[in-house]
């Protein structure tokens, strides 16, 4: 089947669900503020789960995605962005496979870009899971370069930005003592390949086709999946 060929639409209808949607600057939240709770899998539409991560200090938490999908093995889910590599989200994690997810198999694991709160577990699933991961060119080497950038104290030129920014003596004490490259305590690492995602690009996960559009400004080439037929984008964190 043609990526182009119709499919059914999805009913993303979400008025049965008795919550009241919910204003805020332009945009229309229609669960209000409900969200899932750790371990619970929000279904959205028949063939979508929404899930929620810890993510430490303002950000609260990170949104991921459950797709139903399909491989030569037969049916699955993909998993659409993965939380950060730190002990309670593995611990979230578990939590689903021995629960939730304990009869089901997982296919592929998608991640829109780089930073740490999106793509941290990637390796760890996939090399849990024995699939493949599916990003970017530019943003999975974002991922190898950083992970193997560590230092014993920041570089030089980055202490020096800091000093012209206006941090103090204290701030810049503590900021050394901490080492550099910090990133790679909350990234587990990728397997050596992946499945490359261009602009522009068809992708069919179950009866569902994605298309990949790039966008640049909150990482060099942040994948967006956007199913035109249902008027659906995960977004990661390119539209905030």
């Amino acid at each position: 089947m043609s990526p182009h060929d119709p499919l059914p639409a999805y009913d993303m209808s979400l008025s049965d669900h008795g919550f009241e949607a919910h204003e805020l600057k332009g945009l229309t939240y229609p669960l209000g503020v409900h969200a899932p709770a750790y371990g619970e899998i929000y279904p959205l539409a028949p063939d979508m789960g929404w899930i929620r991560m810890p993510v430490p200090g303002n950000l609260d938490h990170i949104n991921l995605w459950l797709l139903d999908d399909r491989d030569d093995e037969g049916e699955g889910y993909a998993v659409a962005d993965t939380g950060l590599f730190m002990p309670p989200v593995i611990e979230e994690w578990k939590k689903l496979f021995d629960g939730p997810l304990a009869s089901r198999r997982m296919t592929r694991i998608f991640v829109t870009h780089f930073h740490p709160d999106h793509a941290g577990c990637a390796g760890w699933l996939a090399n849990r899971n024995k699939v493949r991961v599916w990003m970017n060119r530019t943003e999975w080497l974002f991922i190898r370069m950083l992970v193997a950038d560590q230092q014993d104290e920041p570089p030089k030129d980055v202490l020096e930005r800091r000093i012209f920014q206006g941090y103090d003596q204290r701030h810049l004490d503590r900021f050394k003592a901490q080492g550099f490259g910090n990133f790679a305590r909350a990234v587990s690492r990728l397997p050596a390949g992946h499945r490359r995602l261009e602009d522009g690009q068809h992708v069919r996960i179950g009866g569902r086709v994605w298309q990949v559009m790039t966008g640049g400004g909150h990482t060099p080439e942040h994948s967006c999946l956007v199913d035109h037929h249902n008027g659906v984008i995960i977004a990661g964190d390119q539209i905030l």
